[in-house]
Parts: C-alpha cells; sequence; structure tokens
C-alpha cells in the first residue's frame, strides 16, 4: 500500500514536473514568436500612426509577460526580458528616423518635380527668345552685307549703317546672355561632377538639351559672331566690349564644355558637333584680333596716309617703319613746308591722337604689341621729324628776312612820308611873310618916285 501511494506520488510529481517544463516551454516560445512578430511589423511599418499603434501593443505585450520574468531571463539567456524590450524600443526610433528621412526626401522629390517642371517653363522660354533673336540676327545681317555693297559717303547713308551695325551688335549679345543662361539652368541641378551623374541623370540633362537645342545654339552664335566681325569695322570701345564678350562666353565653356563631352561621351554625333565648337571659338578669338588690325589700317586708310596691310603687331610695327622711311626718303622731292606738315598730321593727329589715344591701351592689355615695338615705332617718329627740322629751319629764316625786308622798307616809306608832309608845312608858312615883303618895296618905291 505504501508502495503504491509512492509510485502514485512519484509519478504525480513527474507528471507534474513534466507538465511545469511544458507550461514554461510553451510560454518562452510564444514570448520569442510575439517578440520576433513585433520585430517584422516595426521593419515594415509605413507610418507614425503605426509605430504608435505597436509601441501600445508592445507595453501590452511586456505587462503581460511580467509575471514570467525569471523565467525569461533564463530562457533568453545571455540575453534577458527587459533587453528583449529594449531591442524593440531602439527598432522603433530607428524605423522613426527612418520614416522623417522619407518624409524629407518626399518633401525633395517633390520640390525636384516642381522646380524641373519649372526649369523647363524656363527653358522652353528662353530657347523661344533665342530662336527669335536668330531669325531677327539673320535679318540684320543680310541687310549690313546688301547695305555695305552699295555704301556710299553721305551722313545719312553712314548714319544708317551705325544703326543697324548697333542693332545687330545689340541681339547677337543679348543672344549671348540667353544661351549662357540655358547653359546654368540646365546645369543647375547637377552640383556634384559630372563623372557622377548616373544614366537618368544624364539622360534628364540630354533631353534638356536637345528640347533647347542648346549645341547647335551654342555653334550658331559663335557663326554669327564671325560673320558679325569679318562684315563690319568698329571702333576701340566696339571691340573692347566684342572682346569681354568673349573672354565671358570662352570662360563658361571651359566650365561647361568637359561636362557635355562627358555627358556625350558615347553619342560620335554629338561629339563631332562639340569638337566643331572648340574650333569655332579658336577661331572667334583670332577674327575678333583681326578686326582689330583691319579696323586700325581703316583708320590710315581714310586719313589718306599709304600703308601696307597687317595681320600682327610685328606686321605693324614694320608697316609704320617702312611708311616713315618712305617719308624720310623723300625729303629731296617735297617741298620743306609740305614735308613738315605730312609728319605734324601723321604723327600728332593720326599717331598720337587716335592710334596711342585710342587704340593702344587695348593693343597692350591684349598683347597683341608690345611696348618694345611702340618704342620702336616712336623712335622712327623723331629721326622722321629731325629730318624734316632742317627744311622748316631755312623756310623760317625765309620768312624772318622777308618780314625783316618787309619792317625796313616799312619805316622807310613812313619816315618819306612824314618827311614830305613837314616840307608842304614848311612852305605854306613862308608864302605869307613873302608876300609882305613884296608890298613894303612897292610902297618905298612909291615914296622915291615922289
Amino acid at each position: 500500500m505504501n508502495i503504491k501511494i509512492c509510485l502514485y506520488f512519484v509519478c504525480f510529481l513527474f507528471f507534474s514536473s513534466l507538465l511545469i517544463a511544458q507550461s514554461d516551454y510553451r510560454i518562452t516560445q510564444e514570448f520569442k514568436s510575439r517578440h520576433r512578430s513585433f520585430e517584422i511589423a516595426i521593419e515594415y511599418a509605413k507610418t507614425n500612426d503605426e509605430l504608435s499603434k505597436i509601441r501600445k501593443e508592445i507595453n501590452e505585450f511586456k505587462n503581460e509577460f511580467k509575471g514570467n520574468k525569471e523565467l525569461l531571463n533564463r530562457a533568453l539567456y545571455p540575453s534577458n526580458f527587459e533587453a528583449s524590450f529594449s531591442t524593440l524600443s531602439k527598432k522603433i526610433e530607428y524605423t522613426n528616423k527612418k520614416l522623417a528621412e522619407i518624409s524629407t526626401l518626399q518633401t525633395k522629390v517633390t520640390q525636384v518635380e516642381a522646380d524641373y517642371s519649372k526649369l523647363s517653363g524656363e527653358l522652353k522660354k528662353l530657347s523661344t527668345e533665342v530662336n527669335s533673336l536668330r531669325n531677327t540676327n539673320t535679318r540684320l545681317m543680310a541687310e549690313l552685307k546688301a547695305f555695305k555693297s552699295g555704301y556710299g559717303g553721305s551722313k545719312n547713308a553712314i548714319d544708317s549703317l551705325k544703326n543697324l551695325v548697333g542693332q545687330l551688335k545689340q541681339g547677337i549679345s543679348k543672344r549671348d546672355t540667353l544661351i549662357k543662361e540655358i547653359m546654368d539652368n540646365i546645369f543647375m541641378t547637377a552640383e556634384h561632377k559630372v563623372e557622377s551623374l548616373d544614366d537618368v541623370e544624364k539622360k534628364g540633362i540630354q533631353t534638356q538639351i536637345k528640347n533647347t537645342s542648346l549645341i547647335d545654339n551654342i555653334r550658331n552664335l559663335i557663326n554669327d559672331n564671325l560673320d558679325f566681325l569679318n562684315a563690319s569695322l568698329f571702333t576701340s570701345n566696339d571691340l573692347a566690349l566684342l572682346r569681354e564678350e568673349f573672354k565671358d562666353f570662352d570662360q563658361r565653356w571651359s566650365h561647361f564644355g568637359p561636362k557635355l563631352f562627358d555627358i556625350y561621351s558615347t553619342d560620335p554625333k554629338n561629339q563631332n558637333k562639340l569638337h566643331e565648337i572648340d574650333t569655332l571659338i579658336t577661331d572667334w578669338d583670332s577674327t575678333i584680333k583681326m578686326s582689330v588690325w583691319r579696323s586700325i589700317h581703316n583708320i590710315f586708310k581714310n586719313h589718306n596716309i599709304n600703308i601696307d596691310e597687317f595681320e600682327n603687331g610685328l606686321e605693324f610695327e614694320n608697316a609704320i617703319i617702312n611708311h616713315i622711311d618712305s617719308e624720310i626718303n623723300n625729303e629731296t622731292e617735297i617741298e620743306g613746308v609740305k614735308k613738315d606738315q605730312n609728319y605734324v598730321f601723321f604723327a600728332e593727329r593720326v599717331w598720337q591722337g587716335i592710334i596711342k589715344n585710342e587704340w593702344m591701351p587695348m593693343l597692350l592689355s591684349e598683347n597683341l604689341i608690345s611696348s618694345e615695338q611702340v618704342s620702336k615705332i616712336d623712335e622712327k617718329l623723331s629721326d622722321w621729324k629731325d629730318s624734316s627740322s632742317g627744311t622748316k629751319s631755312y623756310f623760317i629764316y625765309a620768312i624772318i628776312l622777308i618780314l625783316a625786308f618787309i619792317i625796313i622798307g616799312s619805316i622807310l616809306l613812313i619816315n618819306k612820308r612824314q618827311k614830305t608832309l613837314k616840307n608842304k608845312d614848311v612852305s605854306i608858312e613862308e608864302s605869307p611873310s613873302k608876300k609882305n615883303d613884296s608890298e613894303i618895296k612897292s610902297d618905298e618905291e612909291f615914296i622915291d618916285d615922289k
């Protein structure tokens, strides 16, 4: 009997411990399962509201298993009950931060889309203005060429030509500004290097370039500048402004050109166009220099000074010196007065008054001529002056001698005239006395007769 009771008791203890062990296992597994479900829920939460709801459920979950804390501390070793909920809290904070970043990013995307839409509208407007100016400038260029073919010398014709050149210059300058603005707008969103742009970003820039015909517009702009420079003569101020516009564009191209080459690295057609633009920019620079020399030569021509044409500083120096040598060597064929007049007209009016005062600052600043070359020309002008000073002296001496003869003759003539007037006065004074003497003599003779 006692043995049976003991067996029952042992069996009871065994099954009780077994039930307790199963219960502990079930609690542990349920805790782990629900803990994992909360981790997944936190990871896939899309809004802050979802996170708030999950946080509330986790608090309820914690309270539900709080009575099994000791059991779970043993079962979760090396972790524990509190550490498990700390992990969930950190995951909630991380997801909350990620949702905030996503919200900020969505705001930025919305703003970028709005900016892109606005930019596209601005680019479309700029492109329309560029095309309009292109048509206007083409018409003005045709008028300029037609006008110059029948160009006369009347004041009205000159004023009309100046007005036409001014309109064309203003139109080209405005289109230049618009194209630079298009370049700025297209690349303003690509603040990082073009090399780091992904294919989607490059594709977007290519679309904007295509929609604005940027590459073709740049090429057309440079060609228009070349035609304008070749068709006109300019003042030093005009060319200084055109030179600054070129420098500004060249600097901008140095910045944006490589970006365009990179964007179209796999597009042979546009690569060829970009290489053509590089060549045209070099031509633009040399054409401005040629226009400077051509305009200066036209100054000599308009003042009836026959000088060889020149295309650079060395040729300019040689042409001026050759002309001066020619003038010096012609001293036997030219009268002294005429020779001196030629020197004064060339040296003071043309060279000093126009070339050095108006053009030389730009020539020196652009390194088109050196100060040593200018000094050589000035030295040659001094030789010309010395060669004409002898004939000038003889002329002055002759003038002085003639004036001396005139003065001496005038003095003699005045003295002679004064002497004649004095003699007349004496004669008038003597005539009454003579009359009285004759009367007295007649009276004496009459008394004697008596």
